[in-house]
């Protein structure tokens, strides 16, 4: 049923994307379509920016849905922007990008068709987007402690964050996942910031009461 449910959409929503100038009589006009333009071009600016930040610097934009809202953005404008605007507010090279940009809702139904594997990746990727934390052990004005989803078929795994102005560094990822966790303390000494995690061992009667500590310079 979910493959004729996936074949049905490409079908329409290919048909829909061909013939959208006889479907779609209303259009935005010029004046309205370029500062959509922009907002777009900017949020996927923003995109590129801190996917470098995060990837050569472990930073990204403080917040939990900050980074997300302007993925997001950028996904809803650059794929609606050719169907609701007016072409005369593009240039070709424009008109060919929100082109490829539109058909990204039938690559991703295509993915679907991938036994198993497709439908994980996909709805893993959304996941990813829509769910960033499955629970917050600690948080205050200098740091967070969290659970993040990783996937349909991986546990969610303990992130430590410290938080700076309007960015937020990436200190850590467990070794160890939610499951494992009864609960996490932290603990700010002269000379060391722990996060300390306990209940891993408590199936074990010789260890049960041991802990995992991570520890950090002082987080100022």
């Amino acid at each position: 049923m979910s493959l004729v449910l996936t074949v049905l959409f490409i079908c329409i929503y290919l048909v829909a994307f061909f013939y959208r100038n006889k479907n779609v009589a209303w259009k935005l006009t010029p004046k309205i379509s370029g500062p959509l333009k922009k907002v777009h071009f900017t949020a996927l600016f923003f995109c590129i920016i801190v996917a470098l930040l995060y990837g050569v610097f472990s930073l990204g934009l403080r917040g939990q849905w900050t980074t997300r809202i302007v993925i997001i953005l950028t996904l809803l404008t650059g794929i609606f922007f050719r169907l609701i605007s007016n072409e005369a507010s593009k240039s070709k090279i424009e008109k060919w990008y929100f082109k490829i940009f539109s058909l990204v809702p039938m690559f991703m139904a295509g993915t679907l068709l991938i036994p198993f594997l497709g439908v994980v990746m996909v709805l893993s990727l959304i996941g990813k987007l829509v769910m960033p934390v499955n629970n917050i052990y600690y948080e205050d004005e200098k740091l967070r402690v969290q659970s993040t989803y990783q996937g349909m078929l991986i546990p969610a795994k303990i992130d430590i964050f410290a938080k700076h102005f309007i960015f937020e560094k990436h200190l850590k990822t467990s070794d160890y996942n939610e499951m494992d966790v009864g609960h996490i303390k932290v603990f700010f000494d002269a000379d060391s910031t722990r996060v300390v995690a306990y209940g891993l061992y408590r199936d074990e009667e010789e260890r049960k009461d041991q802990t995992e500590t991570l520890s950090f310079p002082p987080i100022k």
